[in-house]
């Protein structure tokens, strides 16, 4: 059973703030750690880039196409999760690349892992970072069979209609509002368009 699924993706302006940490160390461990954060700061950049790039025109994608895409998914994974091991997640922009990218995932670890990640990106400040934190809790709550709470995930299976269910809809818009999380009102005529657009 293929189950596809989409975020309500909230537009995001790339914010590059240093996280350089001038006055650690020896100057010649400084300039490596500077140069170390750079570096792994523009691959993020490109990863999340191309995860991005893969879901362009979703809808219109084949199962073959998708499974190139979930294909590379993995490796992009197994990157970030090798970037995130060593410690070198560096700037709140890091924390949220990092975090879209295991969001693609196939295992609740992988979610939840996102969900952190994405909530630390929101305490330092990114306001889309408070969004992916609640979608990527939506997330693993249904990978674990549990209904979503703030309505960010909408499933289709195979040829079915897109819904959101299950969703506990006990989280007020004015929370939802918090995580930067569309109401229901909007959740409701974004969940329309999605089964308009699949009709004949």
């Amino acid at each position: 059973m293929t189950i596809r699924r989409v975020f309500r993706v909230v537009p995001y302006a790339l914010l590059c703030v240093s996280c350089a940490s001038p006055g650690r160390g020896p100057a010649a461990n400084g300039r490596r750690d500077r140069l170390t954060t750079s570096s792994i700061h523009a691959e993020l950049a490109a990863i999340y880039a191309d995860d991005q790039k893969d879901r362009e025109d979703w809808l219109n994608l084949t199962p073959d196409r998708w499974k190139g895409v979930m294909e590379r998914d993995r490796k992009r994974r197994a990157r970030v999760r090798e970037i995130l091991d060593q410690g070198l997640l560096g700037d709140r922009v890091d924390y949220f690349h990092a975090a879209m990218v295991l969001q693609h995932g196939e295992q609740p670890e992988d979610f939840l892992m996102a969900h952190v990640l994405a909530t630390i990106a929101g305490f330092r400040g990114l306001e889309n970072g408070k969004w992916l934190s609640a979608a990527t809790l939506d997330r693993f709550l249904h990978k674990i069979d549990r209904p979503q709470l703030f309505g960010t995930d909408y499933q289709s299976k195979e040829s079915g209609p897109w819904t959101q269910e299950p969703y506990d809809r006990s989280v007020p818009d004015s929370v939802r509002a918090e995580y930067n999380a569309h109401s229901s009102q909007e959740q409701a005529d974004h969940l329309e368009e999605l089964n308009r657009h699949r009709s004949p």
